[in-house]
């Protein structure tokens, strides 16, 4: 299992091994009976204190996630607690998830950093947009959509778009059949 630990972050250096190890039993990246590093190895490895690891893994083990062998480490334990995962465990759990497969992928951590960074910087639609010049059909559509869509619909012409895209989602219809129909119905036929 790899490791990763952001100094600069609000979150314990202790509570990040804590939170790691945990996913990892969880995603069962880490076995029932896996010895875990030593406390001397992963604080080598990390630049951590050693103090730091000692007492991560008492939380771990106080939470019944791993049990202390004397003279032998540290191992995961057989059953995982029968605790309920908490909605933030779960949250964890669907993070964890998102940096192995970045890192099956390939992808940095900076590189993972920045995507994300940029996700969360865009306001999310909160709403449907239904650009459409023809007043009456923007009208029944927009009735029909909102039957159909959980975010509420809004509508508006060619004209006034620029000014309502922020935080929608676009919807325009199609130039065809539907749209000449429209426009043949209104123009009067000549006859030869």
């Amino acid at each position: 299992m790899q490791l990763w630990f952001a100094r600069g972050s609000e979150v314990s250096i202790r509570q990040q091994l804590v939170t790691q190890i945990v996913l990892g039993i969880l995603g069962d990246e880490l076995a029932p009976g896996q010895r875990l590093p030593s406390t001397r190895e992963l604080a080598r490895r990390f630049h951590l204190h050693p103090n730091t690891v000692s007492a991560g893994y008492r939380q771990l083990a106080r939470d019944r996630w791993v049990e202390n062998r004397r003279g032998s480490g540290v191992f995961v334990r057989a059953n995982k607690p029968e605790t309920a995962l908490s909605s933030g465990l779960a949250l964890d759990q669907l993070i964890a998830g998102l940096f192995r497969a970045a890192r099956k992928q390939g992808v940095s951590l900076p590189v993972l950093r920045s995507r994300l960074r940029q996700c969360l910087e865009l306001q999310p639609p909160d709403h449907f947009l239904l650009v459409e010049s023809d007043e009456e059909l923007r009208r029944i559509v927009a009735a029909e959509m909102q039957q159909a869509v959980n975010l509420p619909v809004m509508r508006c012409g060619l004209e006034d778009c620029q000014t309502a895209l922020d935080g929608s989602i676009p919807v325009a219809l199609p130039l065809g059949k539907l749209s000449n129909t429209m426009d043949a119905s209104r123009q009067p036929r000549s006859h030869y």
